[in-house]
């Protein structure tokens, strides 16, 4: 079975995602169905136990990179869960998060999925910090770990494909209505 084990950061700050086989250490195509992405409403239910804070990661100036931001200004004060902005650098935002005392921490950021604009995706800390995923200013294990450290949560990233990441773009059609759906879908299960 093929294992996700490469994330390295692209053009833009952007997230790629690459999928090599556990088996023969060959490079695949990309999953077709990133992990729990065909089954978004019951994998949320699942991923906010406890406390939960949601962290939006990315470039509001960069188009769709900005979804992050974008989606957890819609989401504060509607949801129980506690929603911060850390824009292009979350790594100086942990002493917020770890503040909360979280049990569930959910980044948001673009991430290339190899989908059309708006597909979207949930990996674990597992899987992001054996990868090669980097933030703005810190490597992502060290991140991961840091934070895992300060606040011994579970740690997920929702990664949403971008279409237009180019400076002084607006979010696309296609990522607009991602975020709308996933919205709904996280105001639905946070709130249960």
């Amino acid at each position: 079975m093929p294992a996700l084990t490469k994330i390295a950061h692209g053009p833009y700050g952007a997230i790629v995602f690459a999928v090599f086989d556990s088996r023969s250490g060959n490079r695949r195509r990309p999953y077709s169905k990133l992990r729990y992405q065909k089954n978004m409403r019951n994998i949320f239910k699942n991923i906010f136990r406890g406390k939960t804070v949601i962290v939006g990661i990315g470039n509001t100036m960069k188009g769709d990179d900005g979804l992050g931001p974008e989606l957890v200004k819609r989401l504060n004060d509607k949801i129980k869960a506690f929603c911060i902005d850390a824009g292009v650098t979350p790594e100086n935002h942990v002493g917020k998060i770890a503040a909360e005392k979280p049990d569930t921490v959910m980044l948001i950021d673009a991430a290339h999925l190899n989908k059309k604009p708006g597909a979207y995706g949930i990996l674990d800390s597992r899987d992001i910090s054996r990868s090669g995923l980097t933030t703005h200013d810190i490597s992502p294990s060290m991140f991961i770990e840091y934070l895992k450290a300060q606040t011994g949560a579970a740690i997920f990233l929702l990664g949403v494909q971008p279409g237009d990441i180019s400076f002084g773009a607006r979010i696309s059609e296609r990522v607009a209505k991602a975020i709308d759906k996933i919205e709904k879908l996280i105001m639905e299960a946070n709130n249960a």
